[in-house]
């Protein structure tokens, strides 16, 4: 029997059968709560079986929210649709479709607008091309939409004794342990957070999608790893005095600390990038020490380089997007960092008042060598009250 045949088999037994609540349940818990869904917001459930997300999906969306489970399976929906009728889950919508063919513009139209949030939760395993499913799925979603991945991998340490159990768990779904979904989000979100849960066996990822999906023709969004030093050094140190004169080494242990270091490509080179900092971070910068001391949760974009071959053609802004999805995805309220005042740089001051910036203070640095002007703007649906300097909780 295949594992579509499996599947749709055992929707009636599928949550006894699952270990759903002494295993799994933990990990749609843990990705819900970090994903943070409000009042109001529409949730697109990818691959949403017999409803298991929906009670804890609509309690955080209704009354005026939605939610769309998505699901191939005419009888994995039948026990979803029974469960929201028992229960009164009266934002849930249902709809049957396999998720490698999904209408990105059906699921708008069910939700009443693009989705808020898009969630999937020990489904992309067992599907034939995840990748697949998953672009159609955030296809239907606005952009800066949060978004999670729930899946399942073989235990690791001590918890491998039971890995037996965890792949005939899986099996009775069709999932493939070494599929490893989650990865999908490091080519498609930014601000990624995981947790490993069960000895490994669960991974939740969540993040959010660039708040500019479309980047000019020829160049992609990526991670970086430290093993880009030696690229980010030219790029680096082409852009002094803007940015500080900054060794490989150096620029790898930075790329290492960094809650959010994100690189441009076009043909195999990086042509810009952005590292930035998460609140108490290992990092010895006069500047982030200001911004860290003011008590204000924040994401500190330590430098943002664009080649000077690239300049002008908004790469610039694109980079900041990431930036502010990836801050308001981990409920940051600003998002901070500093300009030179002398050396002058007008035109890095001009391009960060029209993204929203505006001057908290301003220091000298590098023994006075180096004046700053210090900048802060509010990630959007936070609090102006943030930019005044007052504490979070």
């Amino acid at each position: 029997m295949g594992s579509r045949e499996r599947y749709r088999s055992g929707a009636r037994l599928y949550d006894a059968l699952s270990a759903e609540w002494p295993v799994y349940r933990i990990g749609r818990i843990e990705a819900i709560r970090m994903l943070d869904p409000q009042p109001g917001e529409r949730v697109l459930d990818l691959g949403c079986g017999t409803g298991l997300n929906h009670p804890l999906l609509h309690a955080a969306v209704a009354p005026h929210g939605r939610v769309l489970g998505v699901d191939r399976s005419t009888e994995m929906l039948a026990v979803a649709r029974r469960r929201a009728e028992r229960r009164g889950l009266d934002s849930v919508r249902l709809l049957e479709s396999d998720a490698l063919e999904l209408d990105a513009q059906r699921v708008v139209a069910e939700l009443g607008g693009p989705a808020d949030i898009v969630i999937a939760t020990y489904t992309l395993s067992i599907m034939a091309d995840p990748a697949q499913a998953w672009q159609r799925a955030i296809a239907a979603a606005r952009p800066g939409a949060r978004v999670a991945i729930v899946d399942m991998q073989p235990p690791t340490g001590a918890a491998r004794l039971v890995a037996p159990l965890a792949r005939a768990f899986a099996g009775f779904g069709g999932a493939d342990l070494d599929a490893h979904p989650w990865r999908l989000l490091d080519r498609t979100a930014v601000g990624v957070r995981g947790r490993s849960l069960r000895g490994d066996h669960i991974q939740v990822r969540t993040g959010a999608l660039p708040m500019t999906l479309a980047l000019p023709d020829g160049v992609t969004l990526r991670p970086l790893v430290p093993a880009d030093a030696d690229q980010l050094a030219v790029l680096n140190d082409a852009a002094a005095p803007a940015v500080p004169v900054t060794p490989p080494a150096d620029l790898a242990e930075l790329v290492g600390i960094a809650g959010l270091a994100l690189g441009l490509e076009r043909a195999g080179r990086l042509v810009g990038f952005v590292i930035a900092m998460r609140p108490g971070a290992d990092y010895a910068s006069e500047n982030y020490a200001f911004f860290e001391a003011r008590g204000v949760d924040h994401l500190y974009v330590d430098r943002i380089v664009i080649a000077a071959s690239e300049r002008g053609a908004g790469l610039g802004a694109v980079l900041y997007d990431a930036v502010f999805a990836a801050a308001g995805a981990e409920g940051r309220r600003e998002v901070t960092c500093e300009v030179n005042l002398d050396p002058p740089n007008p035109g890095s001051l001009a391009f960060h008042e029209r993204l929203g910036f505006r001057s908290v203070g301003t220091q000298a640095t590098k023994g006075g060598t180096v004046t700053v002007s210090l900048l802060a703007a509010a990630v959007p649906g936070a609090t102006a009250a943030s930019l005044d300097g007052g504490a979070t909780s």
